[in-house]
């Protein structure tokens, strides 16, 4: 059987063949066959790293020593390096901001819900430390996820949590209690290998203690093992691996990028300071019968040990491959232009210069916006969030709409944390007694988490065409209100009820939206009316024209136009039913 058709009798049955060699014997390799791949990718050409034939799980990829360094590494980028730190926080600003809904269709039954759930989210009742209220934990849960990879919070039995800090998950420098497998702990997971590598504990360290003279005590020693419906681990899969236990930070993929435009940077200040000193060079043209500068022949005594020779001295300085004395040379000019104007009298053959210093030069002004370009992509943010000048409003506009889209899967790692505390709380409520919920309903069902909308960037159009969407069925009140501000459509919709009753009692008109269509007809006719009596007139009729011009239009922009238009009239017996 030739080596083809063994490998596809292995296809078929599933059964590997047992080749023999010329005596009989099996033998391990295959016979001559060859596979050549038609990926060019996979073929080393010379011209640049050759990619690993190595295929390994992702926690293998960054295993716990590199973890540790990649850790410091992006924390130290984000602490020192304003760029990193602003695309951070300009994700932060879309991903974390969220809103409370909750909807058991019982209004009574909301107001309590949610009053519990304020009560619970304020930072005595939520954080065992008693720092953060719940939203400003979750800006920082998503910071420190984004950064560091990964972070987890303890449930406990008083309601409150406790944040674990990503670092803190690991296995500890002095090992592992003999009660528990090593071969099943992964980057200080405690997984379940027969179920796919579930996680049934996380193994938590405890650093040493901080205080102003220092640290007392070891630093990551074992704490003790969490059981994982105890902790919920926030963490970035953006890899996309499903093998994978720990988070890993996005930021990974653009820290070389960023720490080489902090440095650059730096090093261009640095050039950018020496020619701000107006730093002197002078140069001197000697005759050849000339000594150097300070030699004098001789050999000035040994210098003592830790102190530099004085200028214009001669020092033992022969060895193999330069014999022979050292000059120390002497400084013949001193300058201070901190005093003012200055006057040098030079030598003849002395020449003084300032050194000039053309920093950033024009190759880097204009490579600088791309490689920042590159860094921001490791959060999706397009690069005219950080220079405005590089996009007008169309261009602007799109660029929001496609990290809108990026930005959607972000926010859902975020909104199922909030569910996963929501929920949790709620039962410790119901546990003790301290809230009920309707009947038949679980925590599961009476909230929601919304995120917040975007204000419009176009208001006059985006309104007008978000009319027009209602108008045609295309949308709904509560979805253009929820999309475009961080109000409650229900609230807005109580609080118009309110002001309406308002103007009533106050004896006032309701604004145009308000108007049945009876209303709205008679204010037409009204309208029209005065238009024909301001055509007999030396008066343009303005207002019979602009209700000309607006008919056709959607029914709500119509509206709005009446509005503007008939509060002019005060005819305020034609709106009454």
């Amino acid at each position: 059987m030739g080596a083809v058709a063994e490998m596809i009798e292995e296809i078929r049955t599933g059964v590997p063949v047992r080749r023999h060699g010329g005596n009989g014997d099996p033998v391990a390799s295959r016979k001559a066959f060859t596979w050549y791949s038609g990926y060019d990718a996979t073929k080393p050409k010379g011209r640049r790293s050759a990619p690993s034939a190595l295929v390994r799980d992702e926690d293998r990829e960054l295993p716990p020593a590199s973890r540790r360094a990649a850790v410091t590494a992006t924390r130290d980028i984000q602490r020192n390096f304003a760029v990193a730190a602003w695309a951070i926080r300009r994700h932060l600003d879309y991903v974390t901001d969220f809103r409370l809904k909750v909807k058991t269709g019982d209004s009574g039954a909301d107001k309590k819900i949610r009053a519990f759930l304020e009560k619970c989210a304020k930072k005595e009742n939520f954080d065992v430390a008693g720092r953060h209220p719940l939203m400003e934990a979750t800006r920082m849960a998503e910071a420190r996820c984004i950064v560091d990879g990964d972070i987890g919070y303890m449930k406990l039995s008083s309601g409150k949590v406790q944040w674990i800090e990503g670092d803190r998950i690991r296995t500890p420098y002095c090992g592992l209690p003999g009660d528990i497998d090593a071969a099943l702990v992964n980057h200080g997971v405690i997984i379940n290998r027969n179920q796919g590598g579930k996680a049934i504990g996380y193994i938590l360290c405890k650093r040493a203690n901080t205080n102003d003279m220092g640290y007392t005590g070891q630093d990551m020693v074992f704490e003790k093992v969490i059981p994982a419906q105890w902790l919920y681990l926030h963490a970035n899969w953006d890899l996309g691996r499903f093998d994978q236990v720990r988070g890993i930070s996005p930021l990974l993929s653009a820290y070389n990028t960023y720490r080489d435009v902090y440095e650059g940077i730096d090093f261009a200040l640095l050039k950018l300071k020496v020619a701000s000193i107006l730093a002197l060079a002078v140069s001197r043209n000697a005759s050849p019968e000339e000594k150097p500068l300070g030699q004098t022949g001789e050999i000035n005594p040994p210098t003592p040990e830790g102190q530099i020779p004085p200028q214009g001295t001669m020092v033992d300085g022969g060895n193999g491959n330069n014999p022979g004395p050292t000059v120390i040379p002497e400084a013949r000019y001193s300058v201070d232009f901190g005093l003012g104007p200055a006057l040098m009298d030079l030598d003849p053959g002395d020449k003084a210069e300032i050194i000039e210093s053309h920093t950033p030069s024009a190759e880097m002004q204009s490579f600088l916006p791309i490689v920042i370009g590159l860094a921001l992509k490791s959060l999706d943010i397009p690069y005219n969030w950080y220079d405005e000048k590089y996009v007008n409003f169309s261009g602007g506009r799109q660029a929001w709409i496609t990290y809108e889209k990026s930005a959607k899967a972000k926010r859902s790692n975020v909104k199922a944390m909030l569910h996963d505390w929501t929920e949790w709380r709620l039962q410790v409520g119901i546990d003790d007694g301290e809230i009920k919920l309707p009947k038949g309903m679980t925590p599961a069902d009476v909230f929601d988490w919304r995120a917040a909308g975007t204000p419009w960037l176009d208001p006059l159009k985006e309104v007008l065409a978000n009319d027009a969407a209602i108008e045609g069925g295309l949308t709904s009140p509560q979805r253009v209100i929820e999309a475009n501000s961080d109000a409650d459509a229900e609230e807005i919709l109580d609080e118009q009820a309110e002001w309406l009753e308002m103007r009533k009692k106050r004896g006032m008109p309701p604004p145009v939206w308000a108007m049945s269509e009876r209303q709205i007809v008679a204010g037409e006719q009204n309208a029209e009316k005065e238009a024909e009596i301001e055509k007999t007139e030396d008066e343009p009729a303005t207002n019979g024209k602009a209700i000309a011009n607006v008919r056709g239009k959607s029914r709500t922009a119509h509206n709005r136009a009446l509005a503007l238009m008939l509060a002019e009239e005060r005819h305020n017996g034609d709106f009454h039913d």
